[in-house]
């Protein structure tokens, strides 16, 4: 099985949230430490986390700065190509989805396949696992440089690739993938947590 590197995308402008989602507390740790030691429970073999900001972390060290900033989730998953080698795994998760369970993300990165090297849940673009591949850079680059603000989409990045749609895992309830973009969002994900560990 190939490395897998972990991405937690936190370049975001949190415009809506009013300040850093990536630095909120959850939990007692930031918030983008927290995804990142979920996509470490999942397996991860090295974490990589991305950004405008720059977040520094003793075990994770620097971030990776958005070579093409302002594309979206696309900024980040083109600035940590030029970190994988080909046929490792890039396991993606936003740092917003904070209800997001390790065991999701480690049956994400386990239904990565020679036969189907790219894989995303159905309905749900992030997180998904990329195999990396010169195709993928490419596809991304062209993407990345686009006029179109539409070829940003990672669901067209997806469809481009023919990536496989796979089911959640049952116990995995719709609200694991809520994003945080607002501060009534983020007290809900929090009252979900405390209900959920109670």
């Amino acid at each position: 099985m190939s490395s897998l590197y972990g991405l937690v995308l936190a370049g975001g402008q949190s415009s809506r949230m009013g300040q850093n989602k990536a630095l909120l507390n959850w939990q007692g740790k930031p918030l983008f430490i927290a995804m990142a030691q979920k996509l470490e429970d999942a397996g991860a073999d090295h974490i990589l986390i991305s950004g405008s900001h720059q977040y520094h972390n003793e075990k994770y060290g620097q971030s990776i700065a958005d070579r093409i900033p302002g594309k979206g989730p696309l900024s980040g998953i083109h600035a940590a190509l030029f970190n994988i080698p080909d046929n490792g795994r890039l396991l993606v998760t936003p740092v917003d989805m904070p209800l997001l369970s390790s065991d999701c993300l480690r049956d994400l990165a386990a239904s990565v396949t020679v036969q189907q090297p790219h894989c995303y849940f159905h309905n749900h673009m992030l997180p998904v696992c990329f195999t990396v591949t010169p195709d993928l850079r490419e596809r991304v680059r062209i993407a990345i440089n686009s006029p179109d603000r539409k070829d940003y989409s990672i669901r067209r990045l997806l469809m481009q690739l023919q990536a496989v749609a796979i089911d959640p895992p049952a116990q995995e309830p719709a609200a694991r993938f809520q994003n945080t973009n607002t501060p009534e969002e983020w007290l809900h994900c929090q009252t979900i947590a405390e209900k959920t560990s109670a």
